[in-house]
């Protein structure tokens, strides 16, 4: 995906140069192959007299349109989609089950279902737009949020607005549906069971979100909010799971006073007692990165020549032919040692609140013990890779998730798998 000033464009490379007639490639080809060769050829890379190329512009115009993305999602996410969210449960409440005033633990748990379904929301737009959900499958697609959220924007542009019932709830039913798919999985759709997690039946905010409604009109409301910016459909395959955290950073911490409980109306407020309002700052990226780095790649430098240490022990061990079981037991040892070397470090987000930090720990950490096998097998190569219990291990994961896939009917790429993906698994188990 091209990012160019006047939005995203799509070049794939391969569709281009690998699916030519003998005629010769169409015009819409050659259309992608200039969009392609203007993001990354050549000319791209050069730098101008300020010291910036296009490929540089590209990056900082899709780093600038998320960083407006998160402002703007912050501001609505306090401004009107919790209080939206917090009102419709206050009003199922009072209107469906009875409820005239709400203890101060009942709002505690509706804020935090509140704030519960819109992490769902946001995560299912990312992995819808990122392709970590199957929207290729038509049966998926058809119900997927993505899906969901163009239906609603089209149905509010040509009206009329949507109902307000409580107690008929379509829309709100089709949210917990597609919720209890991702959770069980299912064959045609091309999805694994989760079984557990966000998605759990067992989780409390499921259980939540279970017993209540909202009306179609809180529900097209809040997916309007999360689905657009100016009328354009917001393009969640820009956000990263930073951009994520940096969204819902500091808004747990919200409280809820109700103002008439029949008509949903609520105000949020801060746990200070003051209105809640979006000057509360998210912790910046580059600060989440530099702390983290500046901590992680120290202990990661130890950690790395344990890691040699290991692995020059299962060489020698390896090269001995280790056969007899008191030298098996010492090889394994030695590969325990190297598994622990790079896995077995531990980090404790003391005050986590979204896990901004914490997200940021995984890439550096991935990215740090990427590099400490290939640099060790780089000043190694008369160690085979089959020797390394983390390449072994690593290969392991991805048999096993793709055996239980096939258990389950369902078809994964291997390609969704690559190293990066299953260490990044690896490293946050």
């Amino acid at each position: 995906e091209v990012v160019f000033a006047e939005g995203k464009q799509m070049a794939d490379l391969l569709d281009i140069v690998g699916s030519s007639s003998s005629e010769g490639p169409t015009d819409g080809q050659r259309v992608q192959f200039r969009d392609w060769l203007a993001a990354f050829g050549p000319r791209a890379l050069i730098r101008d007299g300020s010291g910036r190329s296009i490929l540089n512009e590209v990056k900082l115009n899709a780093s600038a349109y998320a960083r407006d993305v998160v402002r703007t999602l912050r501001r609505r996410l306090l401004e009107s989609v919790i209080p939206e969210i917090a009102g419709g449960f206050v009003r199922f409440r009072a209107s469906g089950q009875g409820r005239p005033s709400e203890t101060d633990e009942a709002l505690e748990e509706i804020v935090r279902a509140s704030f519960g379904l819109v992490s769902r929301l946001l995560f299912l737009l990312y992995a819808e737009h990122h392709d970590l959900l199957p929207m290729g499958n038509p049966d998926y697609r058809g119900q997927s949020l993505t899906s969901m959220m163009r239906r609603v924007r089209e149905s509010i542009q040509e009206g009329p607005l949507p109902s307000t019932s409580v107690h008929v709830t379509p829309q709100y039913d089709a949210l917990l549906a597609l919720f209890r798919l991702l959770d069980h999985g299912h064959p045609q759709v091309g999805l694994a069971g989760a079984h557990g997690g966000l998605f759990s039946s067992v989780d409390p905010v499921a259980g939540f979100l279970e017993r209540h409604r909202l009306s179609d009109r809180v529900v097209a409301r809040t997916l309007s909010a999360l689905g657009a910016i100016e009328n354009e459909p917001i393009d969640y395959g820009v956000m990263s799971v930073r951009h994520l955290s940096a969204v819902a950073e500091g808004l747990a911490e919200s409280l809820l006073w109700v103002v008439e409980p029949t008509a949903g109306q609520v105000v949020l407020i801060s746990n200070r007692g003051t209105p809640q309002s979006p000057s509360s700052i998210s912790v910046p990226d580059f600060v989440g990165t530099s702390v983290t780095e500046a901590t992680v790649k120290s202990v990661l430098s130890g950690r790395t020549v344990r890691f040699a240490a290991a692995m020059d022990r299962i060489t020698a061990l390896r090269r001995q032919e280790a056969g007899a079981p008191g030298e098996t037991a010492v090889l394994a040892a030695a590969e325990q040692a190297a598994l622990d070397a790079l896995l077995g470090i531990k980090v404790l987000d003391l005050a986590m609140g979204t896990g901004t930090f914490l997200v940021a720990v995984i890439d550096t950490l991935v990215d740090g013990i990427a590099e400490a096998l290939t640099a060790y097998h780089r000043t190694h190569p008369w160690v085979p890779w089959a020797w390394n219990p983390l390449a072994r291990l690593i290969l392991e994961k991805r048999e096993a998730i793709l055996e239980g896939a096939a258990e389950q009917g369902v078809l994964v790429e291997p390609d969704r798998l690559a190293d990066d993906v299953i260490l990044s698994r690896l490293v946050a188990e």
